[in-house]
């Protein structure tokens, strides 16, 4: 989750710094100002969770992997072993967003995640590549 947690900030500051660029030219200098409703407004962070949705949404439904979970080799996927679809990825990303989540995988029997309850997927432990001396 952190390594997840340090590529969305990433994500979302490149994000945010598009919508400033353009507000900026939209607006001109009043986008900037703090009590100007862009900055508080619903849409801009609206937008940015969509960013962030985008990005679980293709890593999961593309290779099953996020940055961070390539980084521990976890994959996710149905029980068949086919990629998830997109029902699939919105309910891990809705049931997943606080994180808390994870923690029922303590109180599952299975150690499933509630985002893997709820999605109907698993997330799985790729074995180690094999080195060749």
């Amino acid at each position: 989750m952190v390594y997840d947690a340090l590529a969305c900030s990433a994500i979302l500051m490149a994000a945010f710094t598009i919508i400033f660029v353009l507000s900026l030219a939209l607006f001109g200098e009043q986008a900037v100002v703090e009590d100007h409703l862009l900055w508080g407004s619903w849409v801009v962070r609206l937008l940015l969770l969509l960013v962030l949705y985008a990005y679980f949404d293709v890593s999961w439904r593309r290779g099953g992997q996020t940055l961070g979970m390539r980084a521990w080799r976890l994959h996710v996927l149905n029980s068949d072993g086919s990629a998830i679809d997109g029902r699939q990825s919105l309910v891990r990303f809705i049931s997943a967003l606080a994180g808390l989540g994870t923690l029922v995988a303590v109180l599952h029997p299975q150690n499933k995640a509630l985002q893997d309850v709820l999605s109907n997927s698993q997330v799985y432990l790729r074995a180690k590549p094999n080195k060749k001396t």
